[in-house]
């Protein structure tokens, strides 16, 4: 296993006295390591005269309590803001330039001329074409054939209104089961209801329901599919008869004849089971029971 002595160290500028202070943590590292530094601009000038500068081991300890020594000491003299340091950040990730000319103040110039040789390049080599969108149907002389082939008696819509002029989005669809047309939001037309297409809408009279056609529902209807409840209502006095095809609710004795106590085409067919086993017949067609 490594064993990681991890350090503080300070270098110094011997010529003018400027200093850095960095700290040095990876896994099995020691003073003697051979590490400089990790500064872009510290390092390449030990390295280019290295007897201008002279290293420091400020403080020998574990990694963790050497990364945040190193940020409270750089945050308490403030290094990145002192012209004598060559740091650039107090150990918080924040930059500064303070002191020190920019890594690439060199080639601004460079730069700069370069780019408007470039663009003056482009601006020659474009002159005279077209540059815009390359669609065809967008350049001047093809608009004009487009536009002459819809103007006057040529155009869909010559001696015709528009069927929505004026109406500022006042007209609704409306229909009545067959015949689908525009109005005016305020002028609904009896036998009509909103919609374009045929569309059945429930009704009930308080007892049961059905679907129909608006307009078409039967007296005594309204719009709804609950049943609704009022004082002349009583749900206990009511049950569920079938004729086998339908099923409605009335009191008990007012069924019409051909409805049987039940809901569902099941309860019929039950019945039909039940009489025949009463007579005495057990021959029962399977089909009648599915």
């Amino acid at each position: 296993m490594k064993v990681t002595l991890a350090f503080l160290y300070r270098w110094t500028h011997i010529p003018t006295n400027k200093w850095y202070i960095g700290s040095r943590s990876a896994v099995g590292c020691h003073p003697d390591d051979g590490y400089i530094c990790s500064s872009k601009i510290v390092k390449p000038m030990i390295l280019e005269n290295r007897t201008d500068w002279k290293r420091e081991v400020l403080l020998i300890g574990n990694p963790t309590f050497i990364r945040n020594l190193e940020s409270e000491y750089l945050s308490k003299i403030d290094a990145k803001n002192d012209p004598m340091s060559f740091n650039q950040h107090n150990s918080d990730g924040k930059f500064t330039t303070n002191g020190t000319p920019p890594w690439n103040k060199s080639l601004t110039k460079h730069t700069d001329s370069r780019v408007e040789n470039y663009a003056k390049k482009v601006s020659l080599s474009r002159k005279g074409k077209c540059t815009g969108n390359k669609n065809p149907s967008t350049r001047p002389e093809v608009k004009a054939i487009l536009r002459s082939q819809k103007i006057g008696i040529k155009n869909p819509m010559f001696g015709k209104e528009a069927w929505n002029k004026g109406s500022s989005g006042q007209l609704m669809w409306v229909n009545n089961g067959t015949v689908s047309k525009q109005v005016n939001k305020d002028q609904l037309v009896d036998g009509f209801a909103k919609g374009r297409n045929y569309v059945k809408r429930w009704f009930t009279n308080g007892v049961t329901s059905l679907q129909c056609i608006p307009g078409t529902e039967p007296t005594g209807f309204a719009i709804g599919r609950k049943i609704q409840h009022d004082m002349s209502y009583d749900k206990s006095k009511y049950k569920w008869f079938t004729d086998g095809v339908t099923a409605k609710r009335f009191i008990p004795g007012t069924e019409p004849a051909n409805f049987i106590v039940g809901r569902s085409l099941k309860s019929c067919k039950m019945q039909e089971f039940n009489q025949k086993e009463s007579h005495g017949t057990w021959e029962v067609n399977k089909e009648t029971l599915c």
